[in-house]
């Protein structure tokens, strides 16, 4: 699920540092309303749901390098106890980077069932390369992969069945089973995607609906029966809070680890302007620190009498005149910021044009005249 939200992010194509790329991911993966679910569970399914065994899990076919073809993938259940395996013995397959390769194992190893683990996988491996360069100065090293659909193409001229699925034990690459005759064995490698706790097993939608709908109807709840000074600044969802060594909340990493909250992992600013309004909408709403993606109205609890006071005091302190309605139609720091950039442009150039039509006139203007202007603007 991480590769696929990181796919969507860097498709921005904002320029972030690798820290803040990682908490836009974090944010995306929470605020998620679609359920993704990790090929882990249908690897456990039997202890899930007894009497339901998975009979297979493919790569999505197609020569095409996209979302469905990299991060989506079918799975087969069987409503019945698994038939008996084969076991066999599983080939490191990372050193075979081409077909070529591929065909001469099979005839070093003719009329067998193989099985290669980590074999690259160039649907993956080139958009991990991609990513690579993106967050890195350094050049990845550039490695040969095989593309699954030329491995499923081995059915038609061997008698091999072929299945590929991705790596649980590592990224941009594939486990294959190149299957001979009748042969049963269990695919993809149980024991690698059992251990693999560290992938999720699903997105929670739920997660994502609280914050986007039920987060602003509590504040709003709250804000009509507590005064002001008594609304919290945050409304989060938590599943536990985190702790340090001696078992007490850990505030640094509660505040790290928890997107949406009002913190930097709203997006820390890029320009100076923004960090200036950053500044001026944490002063009015009295919090410590405000993101640039952070809602003024949704997320921070703002209303129409806080948004009359930003645009005052940014007039006070920026010398930017900005009509109310801007806070509405821009209600996060990125947009505001930009709105009142392109309102100081527009400013610039108003005194440049009535300088320069000044000037105009003044040239046009005989000595007389001039002496005649001077004289009134002194006195």
């Amino acid at each position: 699920m991480w590769p696929f939200h990181l796919s969507l992010e860097l498709a921005v194509g904002d320029d972030l540092t690798t820290e803040e790329l990682a908490d836009r991911v974090i944010e995306r993966i929470a605020r998620e309303q679609e359920l993704a679910v990790s090929p882990r569970v249908f690897m456990n399914i039997e202890t899930l749901h007894p009497g339901l065994s998975c009979d297979d899990l493919q790569q999505k076919r197609g020569r095409s390098n996209n979302e469905l073809t990299r991060f989506r993938f079918d799975v087969v259940l069987r409503k019945m106890p698994s038939p008996e395996t084969t076991a066999i013995i599983w080939i490191d397959g990372s050193k075979y980077h081409n077909m070529e390769e591929i065909h001469e194992l099979i005839r070093e190893r003719p009329r067998r069932t193989l099985g290669l683990r980590h074999v690259p996988n160039s649907r993956l491996l080139h958009f991990n390369d991609s990513v690579e360069r993106q967050l890195s100065p350094e050049e990845p090293d550039s490695i040969s992969a095989v593309h699954p659909e030329d491995l499923w193409d081995l059915a038609s001229t061997t008698p091999y069945s072929v299945k590929s699925f991705w790596s649980a034990t590592r990224a941009g690459y594939q486990d294959v089973l190149l299957q001979w005759n009748d042969d049963r064995v269990e695919f993809p490698h149980r024991q690698d995607w059992e251990s693999a706790t560290n992938i999720a097993l699903a997105t929670q939608p739920m997660h994502g609906r609280f914050l986007r709908n039920v987060v602003p109807m509590l504040r709003d709840y709250i804000g009509q029966r507590l005064p002001a000074y008594m609304l919290p600044a945050a409304i989060v969802p938590l599943d536990q809070f985190p702790l340090n060594a001696n078992g007490k909340v850990d505030f640094e990493s509660l505040l790290r680890s928890v997107p949406g909250i009002v913190t930097e992992h709203g997006g820390k600013a890029m320009s100076s302007l923004e960090e200036e309004v950053a500044r001026i909408w944490a002063k009015v709403l009295g919090i410590e620190v405000v993101g640039i993606r952070n809602n003024f109205f949704t997320e921070l609890g703002g209303h129409s009498l806080l948004a009359t006071q930003v645009v005052s005091r940014v007039y006070q302190e920026l010398g930017i005149n900005i009509p109310l309605r801007s806070m509405f139609e821009s209600p996060t720091v990125a947009e505001f910021a930009a709105a009142l950039s392109t309102i100081s442009k527009s400013a610039e150039a108003e005194p440049a044009m009535i300088e320069a039509t000044s000037e105009a006139v003044i040239h046009s203007l005989s000595d007389e005249e001039v002496d005649a202007m001077l004289r009134r603007l002194t006195e």
